[in-house]
């Protein structure tokens, strides 16, 4: 799972990093992008629904 996670985290950063962004924005953006992924693990996690599952959507 890992690997996917990190996977995920190059594309956004090479997806942002293509754009008009200035780098504060970019960097904003991904940051933002992981925070609210990391919520949404922990609505998974507090569900009980399944991680490996609410990632591939």
């Amino acid at each position: 799972m890992q690997d996917m996670i990190n996977q995920t985290q190059k594309y956004l950063y090479e997806f942002l990093d293509q754009s008009d962004y200035d780098r504060e924005e970019i960097d904003y953006r991904y940051e933002h992008s992981l925070r609210v992924a990391n919520i949404g693990m922990d609505l998974a996690e507090k569900e009980k629904a399944d991680k490996k599952a609410m990632s591939s959507t």
